[in-house]
């Protein structure tokens, strides 16, 4: 039991060491304003398996992303200026479509503002957390809508789905997974939407799942 325990503290100490030795990266690309990067993609090429990208609000996008990396990437969050004591700026961190790749398992993505851009889920162990995905237009705040593809870990080629995808608390999205056997996959407090200039009378798909899923 004693060596059993030694060897549980060990691991808890290597783990801790791990994410002392993480950094913070600050992306911004307000004029005059002196950060690590000024785009998502640059941040992920710097940055090491295991760090933090942190979007600072701007009018201007950050771009898209093909990620390989282990990272948390956090924005500030959306509807901010219908909750304007949260933060400083009520601007959003605007991206554009993420493709996670082999190696991006662990990757957790919240507070970023995608503006109908999509993910397309090729890696296992992803966290889909607190974003916006709807673009607005008039009174519809969902005027256009965007898509978190589920569809297999890139290092299998196709034979499976991927796995332990954790999908919650987003706004203005569509999920599709139309072809493969995706296993563990936990979609909780989303609010879920077709493209609102379609009408009430839409019949596209919100949940687009395979039998198999």
């Amino acid at each position: 039991m004693n060596k059993a325990l030694a060897l549980c503290l060990f691991f808890i100490s290597v783990g801790n060491l791990f994410t002392a030795n993480a950094k913070i990266w600050r992306v911004n690309n307000n004029t005059g304003i002196t950060a690590d990067f000024t785009t998502l993609q640059a941040a992920h090429d710097g940055a090491a398996s295991g760090d933090t990208i942190h979007l600072e609000g701007s009018a201007t996008s950050y771009g898209g992303l093909t990620c390989t990396k282990k990272l948390f990437i956090v924005g500030p969050g959306y509807f901010l200026d219908e909750h304007p004591n949260t933060q400083a700026l009520q601007q959003t961190a605007q991206v554009g479509a993420f493709t996670l790749n082999d190696g991006s398992s662990g990757t957790v993505i919240i507070g970023l503002d995608f503006r109908t851009s999509n993910i397309s889920v090729f890696a296992n162990d992803i966290v889909i957390r607190r974003n916006n995905f709807a673009s607005p237009y008039g009174n519809t705040p969902d005027y256009v809508t965007g898509i978190i593809y589920l569809n297999y870990p890139s290092n299998t080629g196709g034979s499976t789905g991927v796995s332990n995808i954790i999908i919650t608390q987003n706004y203005g999205l569509q999920i599709n997974n139309s072809s493969y056997t995706a296993t563990n996959i936990l979609i909780t407090n989303n609010y879920l939407a077709a493209n609102g200039y379609g009408g009430d009378a839409s019949t596209e798909n919100c949940l687009l799942l395979s039998a198999n899923t």
